[in-house]
């Protein structure tokens, strides 16, 4: 037998060799490397990576520009979905009931059979009897007759119904408060009804902060009384309903005004928040905004700002602002540096200053400590105000001590009975 050999590897033709073309083509050497090197990327594997580059950005231009195309084709509808989401005023007709000594009338009880026991009730009687009862008899409502409260807290049952659509102007951002035709402005209009004939030290509270916590929000409109005056957050998710039940337990109302504080962004007040870097016409609708999340409340209270507050220029906008829609305000802190009491004075703005934040820190003893300090403010310059938040210790504590007010001398009043005051003098 003849001996067997193998061919020489470079006399077979693969096609999967470096350089081949084809099947026939004869294997050139080069110097670029070893031709049997089968882990060297092809010419489409190299082009790979490109190919991908550019269909990922072929991809985003045509989402981008089929985005634009839809939205601008459906821009009306998507404008009216936006306004239809905004929010909205509803104002229920104000049911009159007249209230007897005796069980209620049911409502199936024709007006012959009611106008007949009257007359029955006439006749029993006699003209010395009412004579007697006209000159003696004050008159008193149902639920003073079953509860022992203070006669001053019946003011809160004064409170006048809101929305006044006389006080609202409609815009894109909601509902905003504005001045009545006949000059009435809602921080008079929504505000608490007060003893104005009251001579002794006045103590203003501000609880500030609520809406957020449920529970803690809950608490203070079960427990505190009508003439502490709530603040609440523009973030608040359904916020007309709680301004509601502020307003239906003789409380009224402020809102919160974020404002870019001076250790932003560690300190974020929000995405609707005042800055000093935003044009007076992005500030403008910012504030807009917050003003249309609700209606009934008499002002705004700051939140942080304490650099935004600094600059003069945006603090006269402000105060421009508010005294074009007739509300107060209020600062929540001191500072030097602070513009705003100039401005709101050179704007006739009613303006409140804060004297003591009652729990910083929150402890019970220092609570205690701030609630004396306040009534030595209060019997020196005759009213004080105080800022407090809704923690429940807090709530408390404010709950017992304005029970024992009367004693020291003390009136518990509405912040709006402070700025009226402010005005007069």
């Amino acid at each position: 037998m003849g001996k067997f050999s193998l061919p020489s590897l470079k006399a077979i033709k693969l096609p999967f060799r470096k350089g081949e073309s084809s099947l026939h083509d004869p294997i050139e050497d080069d110097d670029s490397g070893d031709p049997f090197d089968y882990d060297a990327p092809s010419k489409f594997q190299k082009m790979l990576p490109w190919l991908l580059v550019a269909g990922a950005y072929f991809l985003t231009v045509a989402g981008v520009a089929g985005t634009y195309l839809y939205l601008d084709s459906q821009a009306e509808q998507i404008e009216q979905e936006l306004i239809d989401q905004r929010p909205s005023n509803l104002i229920e007709e104000i049911k009159i009931t007249k209230s007897t000594d005796n069980t209620e009338t049911e409502a199936t009880e024709t007006s012959e059979d009611v106008s007949g026991e009257e007359d029955d009730k006439a006749e029993d009687v006699s003209s010395d009897e009412m004579a007697e009862n006209a000159s003696t008899e004050e008159p008193i409502t149902s639920t003073d007759a079953e509860t022992d409260e203070p006669a001053v807290r019946d003011y809160g049952r004064m409170m006048l119904p809101h929305p006044d659509p006389s006080l609202i102007e409609e815009s894109k951002e909601g509902p905003l408060p504005k001045i009545a035709d006949d000059g009435r402005e809602p921080w008079r209009v929504y505000s608490r009804p007060f003893n104005s004939f009251e001579t002794r030290p006045k103590v203003a509270v501000v609880m500030v902060d609520l809406g957020i916590s449920r529970k803690a929000t809950t608490e203070a409109l079960e427990r505190l009384p009508g003439e502490v005056t709530f603040a609440f957050a523009p973030y608040t998710p359904q916020l007309p309903s709680w301004i509601a039940k502020a307003r239906d337990t003789g409380h009224e109302v402020m809102l919160t005004l974020p404002m870019e504080p001076i250790d932003f962004p560690k300190s974020d007040p929000g995405p609707y928040a005042l800055y000093t870097n935003l044009e007076a016409a992005q500030n403008t609708k910012k504030l807009n905004w917050i003003m249309s999340r609700a209606t009934g409340y008499v002002g705004l209270i700051s939140y942080q700002g304490s650099k935004y507050l600094s600059s003069e220029s945006h603090v006269r906008l402000l105060a421009a602002r508010m005294k074009a829609r007739g509300l107060l305000y209020m600062d929540s802190f001191y500072s030097p540096v602070n513009a705003a009491p100039k401005m709101m004075e050179l704007t006739a703005v009613p303006y409140i200053i804060m004297d003591e934040i009652i729990d910083t820190p929150p402890g019970r003893a220092d609570v205690s400590r701030k609630l004396k300090m306040i009534e030595e403010i209060a019997l020196q310059k005759g009213v004080a105000v105080a800022i407090a938040h809704p923690y429940s210790a807090t709530i408390k504590q404010i709950e017992r001590w304005s029970e024992g007010l009367d004693e020291k001398g003390l009136a518990l009043v509405p912040v709006t009975s402070v700025a009226i005051e402010g005005l007069q003098k």
